[in-house]
């Protein structure tokens, strides 16, 4: 939506489709090693909050290479995500529900396409103020949830013991 809202330019186009599978790549490649130095649970609390950023920050932009960013970052936290969820699933799954909780989150991923293709087609024909608007709510909504549920996400117990930490794994 928001690249509707302002012109691209023209040598731009060819970025604009290798944006969305360059981004999550890197964030998988960065978050990957950070979850394992700083633990599964912090790197959730970080991905969340460069959601937040980044939607705001959609949301606040008049110009395209500011709304790429923000799409960069947006795209960073979804890839930094990706192999956390996976670890922590298999870290702290009992060995009968691993294969059922992979299945869960990988669904979980178009849920969140279907979401966002909701808001988006629910504003197509909408003002650029209304989409804003739409987003930042949905952005409120989706932060509330992960707040929620990542608060009661317990630490994975291997990287707690790896981590020297065995008491409290």
């Amino acid at each position: 939506m928001a690249t509707t809202w302002v012109t691209i330019p023209p040598d731009f186009t060819a970025i604009l489709l290798s944006w969305s599978p360059f981004w999550p790549i890197i964030g998988i490649a960065v978050a990957w090693p950070v979850s394992d130095r700083i633990g599964r649970k912090d790197v959730f609390y970080i991905t969340m909050a460069m959601y937040g950023v980044g939607a705001i920050g959609i949301t606040l932009s008049y110009s395209f290479y500011l709304i790429l960013i923000f799409i960069a970052i947006l795209l960073f936290a979804s890839g930094g995500e990706l192999n956390t969820i996976m670890a922590l699933s298999q870290e702290i799954m009992p060995r009968q529900h691993r294969s059922s909780t992979m299945l869960l989150e990988l669904n979980f991923i178009p849920l969140g396409g279907l979401v966002l293709a909701g808001v988006a087609f629910s504003t197509a024909y909408g003002s650029i103020f209304f989409q804003r608007i739409m987003i930042a709510g949905t952005t409120v909504i989706v932060l509330i949830v992960l707040l929620a549920s990542r608060r009661y996400l317990p630490e994975s117990f291997l990287w707690l013991a790896t981590m020297g930490h065995e008491k409290q794994a």
